[in-house]
């Protein structure tokens, strides 16, 4: 992976759920939408800004990161799919489900298979990849975990800081951001859970960050902090 540029998001007031905004492709370049007070903003790789969408009076955004087929309040244009969350989880013969928030236990019929504790609770659908199940979680830290399916082995257990976006995902490789003292960028072979790469970010990472592989990039969104408050957001591009 290659850091080929990374460019201020403009804003008045970065605020990190405001700018978990999406990435589009759209008509050959792509944008990244986000919140700016009452508006729906979408800024170019190019760095120019236009208002898609401004709320009528009386009527509240919803943030980025609820952005869906089922969010009120935002344009269709802007409305994303987005894998809807279950309790219950089938993969094949197998059936995964919470024994409590931050436990699992998968069954075949109705007799138990393994059983997994995890930490932090769980804020991504639980997706498959050959005899491997993957997800994320945040709150109380967060982690991003792949289990062999049939076993319940950790394959990798993966301190991020939280993780919520596990969509960006060529074949076997999944890209996903970790929270340090500095922002890492890192590509996971799904098929074992080797680190293959671990890319240094400008600024850091929030566990609703935007990310998305569009072509051969990565487009993800890191932060400047000022002390507490946020200095500004970086867009950032990496050649995968």
């Amino acid at each position: 992976m290659r850091l080929i540029e990374s460019v201020t998001i403009q804003h008045e007031n970065p605020w990190e759920p405001e700018l978990d905004g999406l990435f589009l492709d759209r008509n050959g370049g792509v944008k990244f939408c986000f919140m700016e007070g009452w508006s729906v903003v979408a800024q170019s790789e190019d760095g120019a800004k236009e208002v898609w969408y401004t709320a009528p009076e009386g009527e509240r955004l919803e943030l980025p990161y609820h952005w869906t087929g089922a969010a009120k309040g935002v344009p269709p244009m802007l409305r994303t799919w987005w894998p809807s969350d279950t309790e219950i989880y089938y993969f094949e013969d197998y059936t995964i489900s919470h024994t409590s928030q931050w436990s699992y236990i998968c069954k075949i019929a109705k007799e138990t298979v393994w059983k997994f504790k995890g930490y932090a609770w769980r804020y991504t659908t639980i997706e498959r990849f050959g005899d491997n199940i993957y997800f994320g979680t945040a709150g109380q830290g967060g982690y991003f975990y792949l289990l062999n399916l049939h076993t319940g082995e950790a394959l990798l257990k993966l301190k991020t800081g939280g993780t919520v976006n596990i969509y960006a995902r060529r074949e076997n490789r999944l890209y996903l951001l970790q929270q340090e003292k500095k922002a890492y960028l890192v590509c996971i072979d799904l098929s074992d859970g080797t680190i293959l790469e671990r890319l240094e970010l400008p600024g850091k990472a929030h566990q609703d960050s935007a990310i998305r592989l569009i072509g051969d990039t990565i487009h993800c969104v890191t932060f400047i902090y000022r002390g507490g408050p946020v200095k500004e957001a970086l867009w950032n591009r990496v050649i995968i």
